[in-house]
């Protein structure tokens, strides 16, 4: 007995046909841009693993600047990738390329005048890493139109759009390039300049006449909340912990309002957090024995 072949309609010829090579075109330009990712996070794993192995103090201006190139080069080679992925795809969807000459140019003026702070801060950004006016790890300030005070903090991540800051409260800004008028960078050079110059100064004795019994009161309170745990015996401070052991009193009560009040804070927070349930009593003792300490 002989089966006559069916014959293929045209949905089967173009879902063999076209169909799979879409597939294989949307599988390859996701694995394509997955791997670009990949390389690029080794690359600046490696260059930061190399800053930290180094006696440097502080991250050199060419180690910043390739660890902000090498994220711009990944970020450009993605979308090149997903961008020629999707001319593909309307190749095999029959879309006519040369009919959309005319649309596209039309399509990219109403574009050009709706995407102008898009193109903005593209082009911002461009000059910012190419110039190498601030880059991964420094400490820049950004003046922004409309937020009255500027944005301080470290350069988290720059990319041809957006310029990523972490602020000394941990706070994560996200600032689009084009929108930044002024950029402050406290260069390598002048941390070295500031930590000499600070190092440098005498600190003045304090003329603050210290009561025992509140001397004795804020070691059991600096005591209770294991404060030498992180500043050490003495109040001598380590590694980012500052020296406040003898400071004048004044400064040492305003610091700890501030924390209470939470006008400023630490990096992990534990000052803000602890300084909340301190009275003024607390804070007086706490003063006077920090004050006290030689």
């Amino acid at each position: 007995m002989i089966t006559a072949v069916q014959p293929l309609t045209d949905v089967q010829i173009w879902v063999r046909g076209n169909a799979l090579e879409i597939l294989l075109i949307i599988s390859g330009a996701i694995l394509a841009a997955r791997a670009v990712r990949w390389i690029g996070e080794v690359t600046t794993g490696r260059i930061d693993a190399n800053v930290q192995e180094s006696d440097a103090l502080v991250r050199s201006e060419a180690a910043k600047h390739r660890h902000a190139l090498t994220q711009v080069v990944t970020w450009t080679i993605v979308v090149a990738i997903y961008v020629v992925a999707g001319i593909l795809v309307a190749q095999r969807l029959g879309v006519p390329m040369s009919g959309l000459v005319a649309p596209a140019a039309v399509a990219g003026v109403a574009l050009g005048f709706g995407a102008q702070r898009l193109v903005q801060d593209v082009l911002s950004g461009f000059f910012v890493i190419t110039e190498r006016q601030y880059g991964y790890g420094d400490v820049v300030r950004l003046s922004i139109p409309g937020t009255g005070t500027p944005v301080q903090g470290t350069v988290e991540d720059v990319t041809l759009r957006v310029t990523q800051l972490r602020t000394v409260n941990g706070e994560v800004v996200i600032t689009p390039n084009g929108q930044i008028v002024q950029a402050t960078n406290l260069s390598r050079d002048d941390m070295l300049d500031l930590a000499d110059y600070f190092s440098s100064q005498k600190l003045a004795p304090s003329g603050y006449k210290a009561q025992s019994a509140k001397v004795a009161e804020g070691k059991k309170i600096a005591d209770n909340a294991l404060c030498p745990m992180c500043h050490m015996g003495g109040f001598s401070g380590q590694n980012e912990v500052p020296v406040v052991a003898g400071q004048h009193y004044d400064y040492i009560v305003k610091q700890l309002k501030d924390f209470r009040a939470r006008k400023r804070t630490n990096d992990a927070g534990t000052m803000t957090a602890y300084a909340q349930g301190l009275t003024d009593e607390q804070i007086d003792a706490l003063a006077q024995y920090i004050t006290n300490l030689h």
